[in-house]
């Protein structure tokens, strides 16, 4: 029992034997008793006057302790290190500025909901978690290479992570103290490394809490150790009960032993950290700077204490920014930004600053902290990346974002002044060319010669831009539709002049597309595409030209773009449909095959028909994913026909040039033919007569090896190209399709009559099958079955049907 309470027992059994001796009358009383109770009252005067002392140096040691930690939650919340302290789930219970600033967190953190895990990138998590799993308590670990996910960065952050595990007492006695250094920045390692053992240095200084009647609460290992006691004899009871003067005394002598050693560590961190540190006393005068601050400024330490920190004040910055700077100080007790400064030697330089307000316990200010980084090889970096981010790094021309810059800046002074300006979008007509024959070296030593002859041939206030390769922007300030022709025109009579590359002398043309503001567009983007929509129109139409943009052409251009974007996605969305329409036979009026006919349900588009959407799909190659699914498809709605019983008959399917010109074109129809068990003589592929005659010999050669195994081919649209017999002859036609044009004007042009003759006689002739399309009236049929035509197709006969209603039509005509 300690030595105070078996006093204060002896003091009771006295005051009790007093008590006793008082029941007797006063007279009766020895003077050995009076003696007694004399004595006792002097020794209570004396306890209780102890017992005040002691209470006095409890609030004191009390008030010194939560100064201390005042102080340190001002270290770990000010220090420009990210630190957070999370329990045993890996919950964030605590995180100071940076960490803040760092992973994005709220500091309001106190419904736990963020977990550590969660911030981590995926192939860190179990890194960590197996590292801080089952480590033990005091002992630090050091993860490298790890990386945090952060909503400030689009990409996973590379990092080093510090951890500790320390106890806290109470029910959840485990807590995590976390360290993050950023390896994307020139972070000190060694300051980072002392900032973590000042912190865990911390974790185990004495830490207890007591309950309103006095009760102890929790005490960590750290304050067990010091009073000497075990955690039982503690927690539960009244300090009265364990705590002596001499405890008091001992237990506050820890505590200033370990905010010495923070002291220590903290003012080592400052000494050897990389960023320049000033603190100031409360009216702001100079009363400590580390060795990075005089590096910086060029000031000694003794030039600067007991100065005003407005010695390096560069004069940039107006009064405004200083008002702003204290109000953000006086009302948040931090400010960060960017500021210029003046060193000692008066040169100039940019510094990211993070001021900090010390408070004390009762809030009064203490002291004012700066941290100071010098960033002029940052910003010279940043100047680099913004020069080769505005200007072309070959030409020395405006870039696409400063481009689109100056566009804008000509809208804002057409709003005010009310005059039109103009964007011309150019592009060197065969450019490819001279690469490819000349060299690279070549080309762009053409792209920098057009550059100056554009650039002198308009003036001052005029911006030229390059926007990539052989494309180049003008923009002409206040210029209406007759000014940009006239410089349209003058543009391509300096750069239709001949260049000499090195002694090579390269002549060329240039194309233009021309768009007015505010006519063609309201933003820099809308009138820099319409530009390139006329240029587009320019080029399609020939080249070496100008134009101004057209908004019918603009709309059908879209309309162009927007069936290509759907038609990549028509296949999964499950939007093409297969039609079918009979052939008849003019002998027997019997169905003796049918032609495939596709289609495209896109309410969106409003169901695009196919002489739109071919040619689409044909320009962007999407005609080889579609034409692969129409074969497929037709051929195994075929086999499930006959597979219920339909007669045989002729499966024709158009096969678009690029299908066609595949490598592994041939190999496919067989493997088709094959899977569905189909007949190679029940196919006919039906080609262009426009195509076959691109490149008549390579058509030939496909044609000539599918036709060997059977495949029969038809010449579609016969009459509308360019074919002529002796190509003619080259291929193994089977069928010859008349075009409806000329079919529709039978018994009406001559001429097309004698056409239509002459077509079915060399069908006859060549040995073969003659098909006319587009039939609607019987006067037609007529015609055609007395000219000794084979077979027709079309609206008197049939309509394309879906598969459904056709077969339900052959049941009716077998």
């Amino acid at each position: 029992m300690p030595e105070r309470q078996t006093r204060l027992n002896t003091l009771r059994q006295r005051a009790k034997a007093a008590a006793t001796r008082g029941g007797k009358k006063a007279d009766s009383l020895d003077t050995s008793a009076a003696q007694e109770i004399h004595s006792l009252i002097e020794d209570l005067h004396l306890y209780q006057t102890e017992l005040e002392v002691q209470n006095q140096e409890l609030i004191e040691a009390q008030a010194q302790s939560s100064a201390a930690l005042g102080e340190y939650t001002t270290l770990f919340d000010g220090m420009p290190v990210p630190a957070i302290v999370v329990d045993e789930r890996f919950q964030i219970l605590e995180s100071n500025r940076m960490a803040i600033a760092l992973l994005g967190l709220d500091k309001r953190l106190a419904s736990r909901a963020v977990s550590l895990l969660t911030l981590l990138q995926e192939d860190s998590r179990p890194v960590f978690y197996a590292a801080a799993r089952d480590q033990p308590s005091g002992k630090s670990v050091h993860l490298g290479n790890l990386q945090i996910l952060t909503r400030s960065a689009p990409d996973p952050i590379p990092v080093s992570i510090d951890f500790v595990r320390f106890g806290t007492g109470g029910e959840h006695s485990e807590h995590i103290l976390v360290l993050f250094q950023d390896r994307t920045a020139n972070v000190d390692l060694d300051r980072v490394r002392r900032l973590f053992q000042s912190m865990l240095d911390n974790a185990t200084s004495p830490m207890y809490a007591f309950d309103p009647e006095g009760r102890c609460l929790l005490a960590n290992s750290a304050m067990l150790a010091d009073i000497g006691k075990p955690r039982e004899q503690i927690v539960g009871h009244t300090r009265h009960e364990w705590m002596s003067l001499a405890d008091v005394v001992k237990a506050h002598n820890a505590e200033l032993r370990q905010i010495q050693l923070e002291l220590h560590l903290a003012s080592e961190v400052l000494a050897r950290s990389a960023e320049g540190v000033v603190i100031t006393d409360a009216s702001n005068q100079i009363v400590s700077v580390n060795k990075a601050y005089e590096q910086i400024t060029g000031y000694s330490r003794d030039e600067l204490i007991g100065r005003n920190p407005t010695i390096v004040q560069s004069g940039r910055h107006g009064q405004p920014f200083y008002e702003q700077l204290w109000r953000t100080l006086t009302t948040k007790n931090l400010w960060t930004g960017e500021m210029w400064n003046r060193r000692k030697n008066g040169e100039l330089y940019p510094q990211d600053t993070r001021i900090i307000r010390i408070l004390d316990p009762d809030g009064n200010v203490t002291n004012y902290a700066a941290l100071a980084l010098d960033i002029t090889d940052r910003k010279a970096a940043q100047a680099e990346v913004e020069l080769l981010a505005y200007y072309d790094p070959l030409t020395g021309a405006p870039t696409r974002t400063l481009i689109l810059d100056r566009i804008a800046q000509a809208i804002r002074a057409s709003n005010r002044s009310g005059e039109e300006f103009c964007v011309l979008y150019l592009d060197l007509d065969d450019f490819k060319g001279v690469n490819d024959s000349l060299g690279h070296e070549a080309g762009d030593l053409l792209l920098a010669t057009v550059y100056d002859r554009l650039r002198a041939n308009l003036r001052a206030c005029d911006t030229v831009g390059r926007l990539a390769g052989d494309e180049f922007v003008v923009i002409l300030q206040v210029a209406n539709r007759d000014g940009a022709a006239t410089v349209a025109t003058k543009i391509r009579e300096a750069l239709g002049a001949p260049f000499d590359l090195d002694g090579d002398s390269v002549q060329t043309t240039v194309s233009v597309g021309i768009s007015v503001y505010p006519h063609d567009g309201r933003s820099s983007a809308e009138l820099l595409r319409n530009a390139d929509a006329a240029l587009y129109d320019v080029k399609r139409s020939g080249r070496d030209a100008w134009r101004f943009f057209d908004a019918e052409l603009s709309r059908a251009q879209h309309r162009r773009l927007s069936i290509g974007r759907g038609l990549r996605d028509a296949l999964a969305n499950d939007e093409l449909q297969l039609f079918y329409q009979p052939q008849i036979s003019l002998a027997d009026t019997s169905l003796i095959g049918v032609e495939v006919l596709l289609r495209w349900n896109n309410e969106r588009l409003g169901n695009p028909g196919p002489a739109e959407f071919i040619t689409v799909a044909e320009s962007n190659g999407t005609i080889i994913a579609i034409g692969d699914w129409v074969l497929r498809t037709a051929l195994a709605q075929m086999a499930q026909w006959r597979s219920a019983g339909m007669k045989p008959i002729n499966l024709a399917v158009n096969v678009s040039g690029r299908q066609f010109s595949q490598p592994h074109f041939a190999r496919t129809v067989h493997a088709l033919l094959a899977s569905f068990d189909w007949p190679a003589e029940r196919l006919e592929l039906e080609i262009t007569e426009n195509w076959a005659m691109r490149q008549p010999e390579a058509s030939a050669a496909i044609m000539q090896s599918l036709h060997q195994s059977g495949i029969r081919f038809a010449l579609d649209d016969f009459g509308t190209g360019y074919s002529s017999l002796s190509h003619l002859r080259l291929y193994p036609i089977d069928t010859i399709k008349i075009d409806r044009t000329f079919i529709s004007q039978l018994g009406i042009e001559p001429d097309s009559e004698t056409l239509v003759q002459s077509v079915i006689a060399l069908a006859r002739s060549l040995g073969m099958r003659c098909v006319a399309e587009g039939v609607e009236t019987a006067t037609q049929v007529d015609f055609l079955q007395a000219l000794g035509c084979h077979a027709v197709q079309g609206y008197l006969q049939a309509e394309p049907m879906p598969a459904e209603k056709f077969c339900a039509w052959a049941a009716d005509h077998s």
